[in-house]
């Protein structure tokens, strides 16, 4: 098994302190929800989009944790996406897609040796 960079585990670990924010705020608002009917549709799309991503992150952080390829993918993914938090956003996002982009670390998630 090969060793897990500092910089994935710092990723790894952001993610999931994501999904630990992501998660439990979109079951409140389920709860929420279900208490009172919203008269807002965006309130539903807002739960939603807080569940969804709170479990993007979680498997994010799974995959990167354990050096699988879909952790790779998903986390470039949410950086395209990060690419639109202009400005600093942008500046850290394009820093992962290029770190992920690097040979070598495209070969530790493909699971080949080196």
């Amino acid at each position: 098994m090969f060793s897990r960079p500092g910089v994935i585990t710092v990723l790894a670990v952001l993610q999931f302190i994501a999904a630990a924010v992501f998660l439990p705020a979109g079951a409140i608002a389920a709860i929420a929800l279900i208490v009172e009917p919203p008269r807002d549709p965006v309130a539903i799309a807002g739960c939603l989009i807080l569940l969804a991503g709170g479990v993007f992150m979680l498997l994010c952080g799974i995959g990167l944790w354990r050096l699988k390829s879909y952790g790779r993918i998903l986390q470039m993914i949410g950086a395209g996406i990060g690419l639109l938090a202009i400005p600093l956003g942008t500046i850290i996002s394009i820093a992962i897609l290029v770190y992920l982009s690097k040979p070598g670390v495209k070969l530790l998630f493909s699971g080949r040796a080196p």
